[in-house]
């Protein structure tokens, strides 16, 4: 009888905090997260009967995407990107590809195999607990926590508002040519969907909602309410500020970020939050308020000032 895979999921819209909580938690007790996964967002994944079929065309590159055509930006909802950080995770190749089709016969191999070729890959010898920190986990956070015994899902919510200003720059940055308010249409359209999807899982009991307004302000207790969540033990404020990583920490960034205002790895402040009010003037933000959209095959009509409200985010 396996013992339980000890595989948690930190998810929630990009700029939310996903990277912050993986600095401070990684190398906390036997935590080890790394750069983001990208492979739990793939909802075919948790469909058992067609597990491995779904899996080979994750692998080959056509899983799913859901785009949404924001003016002339073709922005993806739901990436069909699959498997990254592979020389962190020790599958840098092709041949791991195949060695990974062959031993993964369902979800639970699957798991175990990428466990196992990090822990290689790292050199860890002990048990230890694998937190990826891949904010699209969002996506499918209800379909983990239903298919994986034991597993944790925390979930960062931040202000739509001061998501939109953050992501919005560094889509103008990566995708260079399109209007402005097309950048901001989708990073408030990402927010809406990220946010609602991992919000399905919240009655599932391996859920923890995490504030990230609440989290900057006082980080040693919900620090310690994340860990009693992983059924690992508190730790003191010195720990939380002394804290000591078993790794270069720059790999969980996955790529310079430079509209953050702060490192993940400085000092935890809450110097960014309302910092959207310098980015949209109150009209703007009435507005944009009044954003709606819809996606084919979904009933919902997303709303992003109904959203924003349905949070308390006023």
């Amino acid at each position: 009888m396996h013992e339980p895979i000890d595989l948690h999921l930190i998810g929630g819209c990009g700029s939310s905090g996903t990277t912050l909580l993986a600095h401070v938690l990684h190398g906390t007790h036997d935590i080890w997260s790394g750069p983001e996964l990208a492979a739990f967002h793939h909802r075919a994944l948790f469909d058992e009967d067609h597990f491995h079929r779904n899996l080979y065309r994750c692998v080959a590159g056509q899983g799913l995407r859901i785009g949404l055509q924001v003016g002339t930006l073709d922005f993806p909802l739901v990436p069909g990107v699959f498997f990254q950080g592979r020389d962190y995770y020790g599958v840098p190749n092709v041949d791991d590809e195949h060695e990974m089709l062959q031993e993964a016969a369902d979800l639970p191999a699957l798991l175990r195999w990428m466990k196992a070729k990090m822990a290689k890959a790292r050199g860890i010898e002990d048990h230890f607990l694998w937190l990826d920190q891949t904010p699209k986990n969002s996506v499918c956070a209800l379909e983990f926590l239903q298919s994986v015994p034991e597993s944790r899902f925390i979930h960062l919510i931040r202000d739509g508002r001061d998501v939109a200003a953050s992501l919005s720059a560094r889509y103008a940055r990566e995708e260079p040519g399109h209007d402005e308010s097309a950048y901001v249409l989708a990073s408030i359209a990402r927010w809406c969907f990220d946010t609602r999807a991992a919000l399905r899982a919240r009655d599932e009991p391996g859920y923890l909602e995490v504030r990230y307004e609440d989290f900057v302000k006082d980080p040693l207790t919900w620090t310690n309410r994340i860990l009693g969540h992983l059924d690992r033990p508190a730790i003191s404020r010195e720990d939380l500020e002394n804290r000591e990583s078993p790794t270069d920490l720059s790999v969980l960034l996955n790529g310079a970020k430079p509209t953050w205002t702060s490192s993940p790895s400085g000092p935890i402040t809450t110097k960014a939050v309302g910092r959207w009010r310098g980015r949209f003037s109150d009209k703007v933000m009435s507005c944009l308020r009044d954003f709606r959209f819809t996606l084919q095959g979904e009933p919902r009509e997303y709303h992003f000032g109904g959203q924003l409200d349905e949070l308390g985010y006023v």
